[in-house]
């Protein structure tokens, strides 16, 4: 006995697509199996929209679906600086913070269609004054 094919809305299919492109890797593959396992979505129904994204959703949606989990990325990379800058608030080893805050930026700049690349050379030394000072501005403003 088959099941019955579920039906899913526009929005659903624009939030699964978001999904997918924020799981694949930086050479924009993958990430099916990721996806399906956050949306509750099968993989190939995901595969099959991915394969046909302007019958799956309206390009519209999907931009709108994408710029909202791009935010919601940010926002999340932003709290975890201000737990940075709390030691009594931080929820993991600074250096394991420290690299969810990179891929949390990375997914929302790929989600918006920025270049992740790093473009220019700095010594160590620039970058921790640098971080230094964010994380003073950032305790200033608490």
């Amino acid at each position: 006995m088959s099941m019955p094919r579920r039906h899913y809305s526009d929005e659903q299919r624009a939030e699964a697509l978001a999904a997918l492109d924020a799981n694949r890797d930086q050479n924009g593959e993958g990430g099916y199996t990721a996806t399906s396992r956050q949306t509750g979505i099968p993989r190939g129904t995901i595969r099959r929209w991915d394969e046909d994204r302007d019958r799956a959703a309206p390009a519209q949606l999907r931009h709108e679906k994408k710029a909202g989990l791009a935010d919601r990325l940010e926002a999340l990379a932003h709290d975890l600086i201000n737990d940075l800058a709390k030691p009594e608030r931080r929820v993991g080893n600074v250096k394991d913070v420290a690299t969810a805050i990179g891929i949390a930026v990375d997914k929302a700049r790929l989600l918006r269609g920025e270049s992740t690349e790093i473009t220019e050379t700095r010594s160590v030394e620039h970058i921790r004054t640098d971080i230094q000072r964010k994380l003073a501005r950032i305790a200033a403003t608490n």
